[in-house]
């Protein structure tokens, strides 16, 4: 768990709208909060629902969110807190029996 935030840093296009980074869980599963923009909306969402970073806005000065970027230096419990609903939520560990009788579900 090294860093404190990530960027996940998208621009307004169809194509971002419903992507799904792979890095976003990654970086959770290691513990690091995400400072996204609010383009991706499925992570806008879920990040914002489950506290897990910072939705930047276009028109945000970079002070502003300099001063929220702060509150995650060194939050341990921030960082149990990602890491913890990455394994919950995001893991194929986690989704794997789930897929498996979804998968199941359709061949009968």
């Amino acid at each position: 768990m090294v860093a404190d935030l990530a960027m996940l840093i998208r621009e307004d296009l169809p194509l971002n709208h419903e992507a799904f980074p792979t890095k976003f869980p990654e970086y959770l599963a290691g513990g690091t909060s995400v400072l996204i923009t609010p383009h991706v909306h499925t992570l806008e969402r879920m990040v914002r629902e489950n506290d897990l970073g910072e939705i930047w806005q276009d028109d945000e000065a970079a002070e502003t969110i300099f001063n929220r970027i702060l509150l995650y230096r060194n939050n341990k419990e921030q960082k149990k807190h990602c890491a913890e609903f990455a394994l919950e939520n995001l893991s194929w560990q986690n989704r794997a029996s789930w897929l498996a009788e979804l998968l199941y579900s359709m061949w009968q």
